[in-house]
């Protein structure tokens, strides 16, 4: 609902055009109905980290985006900083890169 209303306040200033563009749509999540013109990846309705996305502040440095699933507590695991959290497993599936 957020894009929803900035194209709100966007149009309230009369523009000429405006145009939305998505890194990620999840039109399976949608509430509202707002329609990008410009789409990088379709992806389904997962929770995703990575490329400036994060889970509680983790993963938002990757590389890549990915789907974040959390499996159950490890035992014995070695917190060496880049390890889960609070004993979750986070799976990280890459999106493939288009080539043109």
């Amino acid at each position: 609902m957020t894009l929803q209303y900035l194209l709100r306040i966007f149009e309230q200033r009369k523009p000429r055009r405006i145009r939305v563009a998505v890194l990620l749509d999840k039109p399976d999540r949608r509430i509202a109905k707002v329609r990008a013109d410009y789409v990088g990846f379709k992806i389904p309705n997962e929770f995703v980290v990575g490329y400036g996305l994060d889970y509680a502040e983790r993963y938002r440095n990757l590389a890549d985006v990915g789907v974040l699933t959390l499996g159950g507590k490890e035992k014995n695991h070695k917190r060496n900083g880049t390890g889960p959290t609070r004993g979750y497993t986070p799976v990280i599936i890459s999106v493939p890169h288009e080539s043109n």
